[in-house]
């Protein structure tokens, strides 16, 4: 099979690299001069299953709307005619509850984890040495209030 990657960060590099290994014909598309030179430079190549919150949380439909008149939000909303983007929408939106948001992270979190591992084992496989660092993170919150959210449990 003809696979198309794009995007030549950590995880499109890691991913064309594990097709090839799989037998599959890869071709990696990458906008700049260079592979990591956007997100994975911008966020310092990590790899961090503790980054997987979910984006649909009861605080997005705010910033969402905040995106119509301010910049600086994480997400933004773009209106447009187009029916695909309702309907997109309205499945984002029913995803925003604490409930649903709580189970997504966990999901991402363990799909983030598996990849983590399958990562490491390529790159070891490989012999691919890379700045990485396996000691951890250290997470900073200002309020107990905005630590809470943060304590994700499996």
């Amino acid at each position: 099979m003809h696979v198309l990657v794009m995007g030549g960060g950590v995880v499109g590099v890691t991913c064309a690299a594990a097709l090839l290994e799989d037998g599959h014909q890869v071709t990696l598309i990458e906008r700049h001069t260079g592979v990591g030179e956007e997100s994975s430079f911008s966020n310092a190549a990590l790899i961090a299953p503790g980054h997987a919150f979910a984006w649909a949380s009861p605080r997005a439909p705010g910033m969402l709307l905040r995106s119509l008149y301010r910049d600086d939000q994480a997400l933004r909303f773009h209106p447009s005619l187009e029916p695909e983007l309702w309907r997109w929408s309205a499945k984002f939106l029913r995803q925003c509850t604490s409930a649903r948001a709580r189970i997504n992270t966990l999901n991402k979190h363990r799909l983030c984890a598996y990849s983590q591992r399958l990562f490491r084992a390529l790159a070891e496989r490989r012999g691919i040495a890379y700045d990485g660092t396996r000691k951890g993170l250290l997470y900073l919150y200002r309020s107990e209030a905005t630590f809470a959210p943060g304590v994700t449990r499996t």
